[in-house]
C-alpha cells in the first residue's frame, strides 16, 4: 500500500528555496503557500507543455489520398524527418534533391509513403491538384 508523506514546509524554507529575500516578519498561512505553490507548479507545467513540439497529426497535415512532392509537404508543415525516415525505409537517398523532388502518397492522420524519386523535380506544387513528377 502506498502511504504519501506530506510535508509542511514553513514559510520562510518555502520562500528561501525559491530565492526571496524575506523581510522580517513576514507571515504568509498555511492556505497561502499551497496556493501559491499551486499556480507556481501551473506555470511551470504550462511552460514545459509549451516546449514540446506538437506532433504531427495535429499540424497542418497533408490530405489522405493526395499526392505530394516532398516541396509541398515541407511548405505544409514540419515534414522533414518524416520525409528523410520515409525516404530511408524505402532505401533511397536522403539528399536535398531527394527530399524536395520525391513523391509521396498521404495516409490517413498526415502519414506518407513513398511513390517514387522527380529526377527533373515536380509539377504541381502550387496549386490545389496532386503533385507530379515533370
Amino acid at each position: 500500500m502506498y502511504h504519501q508523506r506530506t510535508m509542511q514546509l514553513t514559510k520562510e524554507n518555502y520562500l528561501t528555496r525559491l530565492g526571496v529575500a524575506l523581510p522580517s516578519p513576514f507571515h504568509l498561512s498555511t492556505m497561502q503557500l499551497t496556493a501559491t505553490f499551486a499556480t507556481f507548479a501551473a506555470l511551470v507545467a504550462t511552460a514545459a507543455a509549451a516546449s514540446v513540439p506538437e506532433p504531427l497529426a495535429a499540424q497542418q497535415s497533408c490530405n489522405a489520398g493526395g499526392v505530394y512532392c516532398g516541396t509541398s509537404l515541407l511548405n505544409k508543415g514540419n515534414y522533414h524527418d518524416h520525409i528523410v525516415q520515409t525516404l530511408t525505409a524505402a532505401g533511397q537517398s536522403t539528399d536535398e534533391a531527394h527530399v524536395d523532388n520525391s513523391l509521396f502518397d498521404c495516409l490517413s492522420g498526415g502519414e506518407i509513403r513513398f511513390i517514387s524519386f522527380c529526377a527533373n523535380g515536380c509539377g504541381g506544387t502550387t496549386t490545389t491538384n496532386a503533385d507530379f513528377c515533370l
